[in-house]
């Protein structure tokens, strides 16, 4: 189905509070502020790290996830899933849509767009135009936002069943995308139909079905398309498997994924493709994605020896200035601000938002794969880009 919306022109002074960060006059560059005051309990453990509140979402918008950065590196899009379930289903509200929005480096809200579903996945794909994914969990949509013209697109599955739904209509949903040669590539997420996933905890080889895969617009301009469908089908045709052959990062030695639960996409400092498997507390990099040439390695992620979840990864710039923002998929409502001592982070650092248990941002050792917490007590802590200053 074809949906054109136009953006919504709201005024920063009643629909958003905006930190107002400064421009410095000698620099240029974008400083941060302390108009709005950090919630109780968010704090940096670390003071080389200073954390502020970037924009506070609109009344109207809630629950803060992805984010993606525009192409001339001058805003940044976030997505926020408010009342939509995760699954595509129909809310009590009657509502069908989440939002994303476009602020300015100062936090100061430039446009809305109205976007079909549970928005998890955001990308920037040239510079007028923004895909969103939505519904991780069932029925998902693809979304194609025209910036200028302010017009949203939506687009269903070709296919009854999504590829990695073990037979179950209505399972498995998209994810998070990332962009890589011009080709947009796609978490396939939600719950796997097997009885070693469903095991406590999970057996060897429980997730077989795809996990990545290249997205399209179909030319239909109703659906979207996976790299690897077609009418004889098999698993293997698709980017990356569940199950698939890989290395393992510390040791060298082979071994077999076993992804339980496929989220956040990025990318590394050598432009490999990263996919943290949330539940799996792994984090996999897959280099010559899509490629003759594709490898994949997995790497055990710990915090204090213990296994835990993230959700984005990111890397510092290797020079240059910069800075984080990172969401907050809570009730609180609110995009942050790291700044690091000096204005430019360690390069090629990579970093980590941990929302599910640890509510924290955190410094990880990409070698072996141990995290340090850095900023603590942000509820939700989710979608994160790294802003060039």
């Amino acid at each position: 189905m074809r949906l054109a919306l136009t953006s919504l022109a709201v005024a920063a002074s009643l629909s958003l509070t905006a930190c107002g960060g400064s421009v410095s006059p000698d620099s240029g560059r974008v400083q941060p502020s302390t108009a709005i005051a950090l919630p109780a309990g968010v704090k940096s453990l670390d003071p080389n790290y200073n954390i502020s509140v970037f924009a506070h979402g609109p009344s109207t918008s809630s629950l803060p996830d992805d984010m993606t950065v525009s192409a001339d590196g001058q805003s940044v899009f976030v997505g926020y899933q408010d009342d939509q379930d995760s699954a595509g289903k129909r809310v009590a509200s009657g509502k069908t849509t989440g939002e994303v929005i476009q602020y300015d480096l100062n936090g100061n809200l430039l446009k809305t767009f109205a976007v079909k579903g549970h928005v998890d996945g955001l990308v920037t794909v040239d510079s007028n135009t923004i895909w969103a994914s939505s519904n991780e969990d069932g029925n998902p949509v693809v979304s194609v936002i025209k910036v200028t013209a302010g017009t949203v697109s939506s687009y269903t599955y070709n296919k009854t069943l999504m590829p990695q739904s073990g037979g179950s209509d209505g399972t498995g949903g998209l994810d998070d995308m990332v962009m890589v040669n011009g080709s947009v590539y796609v978490t396939l997420s939600g719950e796997f139909k097997t009885a070693a996933h469903n095991a406590t905890p999970p057996g060897p080889n429980a997730n077989p079905f795809p996990v990545i895969a290249r997205l399209t617009i179909d030319p239909d301009g109703q659906h979207f398309d996976l790299d690897g469908d077609s009418a004889t089908t098999t698993a293997a045709a698709y980017t990356l498997l569940g199950n698939g052959a890989a290395v393992d990062k510390l040791t060298g030695a082979p071994r077999m994924l076993n992804v339980l639960d496929p989220d956040s996409l990025g990318l590394d400092p050598a432009g490999n493709v990263i996919l943290d498997d949330q539940a799996g507390h792994s984090l996999i990099t897959i280099g010559n994605i899509g490629t003759p040439q594709q490898s994949v390695s997995v790497l055990d992620r710990t915090l204090n020896g213990t296994p835990f979840k993230v959700d984005d990864t990111r890397f510092a710039p290797p020079t240059g200035r910069s800075f984080i923002l990172f969401t907050d998929n809570d009730v609180s409502n609110n995009i942050y601000r790291v700044d690091y001592k000096g204005g430019a982070f360690p390069a090629n650092q990579g970093y980590s938002t941990s929302g599910s248990v640890t509510d924290s941002l955190l410094a990880m050792d990409y070698s072996t794969g141990k995290f340090t917490t850095i900023v603590a007590g942000v509820p939700g802590a989710h979608g994160m880009r790294f802003i060039s200053n």
